[in-house]
């Protein structure tokens, strides 16, 4: 399973691969894991994620505002009629990866890859890209060997 970072995701489109719930934020916010769904999303329902809400202790602002437990973390997004929504983020399955592959979305792994490469040399970069060739061919030569037997020597 591809993992990505919540800040990559922020203002991209998200589509549902299944039906999943989908809360008030003002609801998680009050009553965190014990929020009631306010509808469930079909199969292909799509929002552009806003911001994230992660696991949190139930705590009071500096504000005096309560805000209830979160064992899960949630998107959270607008929907068309501006009301500030939220989907929860449980098990994989429940996005598109190609949706977001389709918008450029690098998952961590991927990430780290780009970053390397950007930071080494272009000379670095050739023998790396060959590096995979090379073994293979060094490592399919001595088992042709192996196979084939070593020359005897015929003195």
């Amino acid at each position: 399973m591809a993992l990505y970072t919540a800040s990559s995701l922020i203002d991209k489109t998200m589509i549902l691969d299944r039906s999943c719930n989908i809360y008030h934020v003002i609801d998680i916010n009050n009553f965190g894991d014990k929020a009631k769904p306010a509808f469930i999303a079909p199969k292909g329902f799509y929002f552009i994620i806003d911001s994230f809400l992660d696991r949190t202790e139930g705590y009071t602002s500096s504000y005096g505002i309560g805000y209830a437990k979160r064992t899960v973390p949630y998107f959270t997004f607008f929907d068309a009629g501006h009301n500030y929504m939220g989907i929860a983020i449980v098990g994989d399955g429940r996005f598109s990866i190609k949706g977001l592959q389709d918008q450029g979305v690098l998952s961590v792994q991927e990430q780290a890859a780009k970053d390397a490469r950007e930071s080494r040399s272009a000379l670095e970069n050739f023998f790396a890209d060959l590096a995979g060739p090379v073994k293979f061919l060094l490592i399919a030569g001595a088992a042709a060997l192996l196979f084939l037997g070593l020359p005897k020597n015929r003195n």
